[in-house]
């Protein structure tokens, strides 16, 4: 629907209802507009509710696919050098394993806009600065690319914007420092990295903010309310921040992993440090951690932009790590802990998928006592987007104008899962 009133909320006597998303109105039409691609090859309006579901999955899935392409394409023009055949085999292993991981193939098929433009506009900052590692290439188009993701990253939530330019500073002050001690060589050209980064990024927001002023304001104020009402140090309630971090930790264990290996190579250069790899280590841990401390949902696609981030701190880390001895034992450890997860969760959805056929019916059936009360059902927008044969509510919110129209909500939600 046009903007800024992209959300449907509602129907009432067959009309839509829609209102403002509260994010920034160009992840939207960053969706639109891959959505007018896919449909140049396939009609939607001729699927039915269970193809029209995969499609759409694998429709979503593609932006994850992109930007795993974007890495390859940035190893294959660094030309990384390995110590012997196996440290190469080891490390395209570990990134199958990524790949393949259930936290990663869980956020890349739904449907959500952190898996989506999230992780495309992430994976387009980190190659802009991975390229960078290749003396040989023309710097001028370097920064040219570095403006453009930059620019790009500007289009998604106002968190990551946020963290992102905290990150710069931060990393602004690290290479201050390490050319003050003599520990960072080639300073300029990575103070030069950050200011086109930050510009970019706050022209990206400028663009953002001047498009469609609303939802990018009410981003702010979404992200203002759960900063104060469902972040840790606001709340101080370490309890249900652990009870949450417990249930999410499947989703985020590869991420902590990740966080490791790499702060242990950025130590192991501290007397030489590697600009990149700072890079990557402050723009991840900024991710990663910006919603670790969070408790207000579990909420695992919102560490997908930050898992991109640290595979690729993990390309530079990769060969500064010793596999010899324990650490080879606890490589492969992990990797028989990752393949087994993988295995079980496949296996498990495979199963339960032919155990119970009725998982696939997608189509909401309203119950009889709704049509005998002639109450507006509770629904999700999933459940009836596409039945304008259906009035609902998303939420108890639209009460007022379901009042006004002479009808009453239902007290109880309805869900098809």
């Amino acid at each position: 629907p046009p903007g800024p009133q992209y959300q449907q909320m509602g129907r009432i006597d067959g009309k839509t209802i829609y209102e403002i998303i509260e994010h920034p109105a160009l992840i939207y039409e960053t969706l639109a507009s891959a959505g007018s691609l896919w449909k140049k090859l396939f009609n939607p309006n001729t699927l039915g509710d269970l193809e029209l579901t995969v499609f759409l999955r694998f429709a979503f899935s593609a932006f994850e696919w992109l930007t795993w392409g974007l890495l390859f394409i940035g190893l294959a023009v660094i030309k990384p050098t390995w110590k012997n055949g196996r440290e190469e085999r080891c490390f395209y292993l570990a990134l199958l394993l990524t790949m393949s991981w259930p936290g990663s193939l869980l956020n890349t098929t739904n449907i959500n806009i952190d898996a989506t433009v999230g992780v495309l506009t992430t994976g387009l900052v980190c190659t802009s600065v991975l390229l960078f590692r290749n003396p040989n290439l023309t710097r001028w188009p370097l920064f040219a690319l570095l403006f453009f993701g930059s620019f790009f990253f500007g289009f998604g939530k106002n968190e990551l914007s946020l963290v992102f330019i905290l990150a710069l500073l931060a990393i602004g002050f690290v290479v201050m420092l390490g050319r003050y001690f003599k520990v960072l060589l080639g300073w300029r050209e990575a103070v030069a990295i950050l200011i086109v980064a930050l510009i970019g990024n706050l022209a990206g927001n400028l663009f953002n903010y001047s498009f469609d002023p609303i939802n990018y304001q009410a981003g702010w104020g979404i992200l203002n309310n759960r900063s104060s009402q469902a972040s840790l140090f606001e709340t101080k309630d370490f309890g249900a921040w652990l009870l949450m971090t417990i249930e999410r930790l499947p989703f985020f264990s590869l991420h902590l992993l990740y966080w490791n290996l790499i702060g242990c190579a950025l130590w192991r250069t501290r007397r030489a440090i590697d600009f990149h790899l700072l890079f990557y280590f402050v723009f991840s841990s900024a991710l990663f951690f910006g919603f670790f401390f969070s408790h207000s949902e579990v909420g695992s696609r919102y560490f997908e932009p930050s898992l991109i981030a640290f595979i690729f701190g993990f390309v530079l880390a990769f060969p500064l790590l010793d596999l010899s001895g324990r650490y080879n034992r606890a490589f492969i450890i992990v990797a028989l802990i990752i393949s087994v997860h993988a295995t079980v969760e496949i296996g498990s959805t495979i199963f339960r998928q032919m155990k119970n056929p009725t998982l696939q019916q997608t189509r909401f059936v309203l119950p009889e006592e709704v049509l005998q009360v002639g109450c507006i059902p509770l629904l999700e927008q999933a459940d009836v987007f596409n039945r304008p044969e259906i009035d609902y509510a998303a939420y108890t919110g639209l009460a007022k104008k379901f009042e006004n129209a002479g009808k009453k909500i239902c007290p109880i939600r309805y869900t098809n899962r």
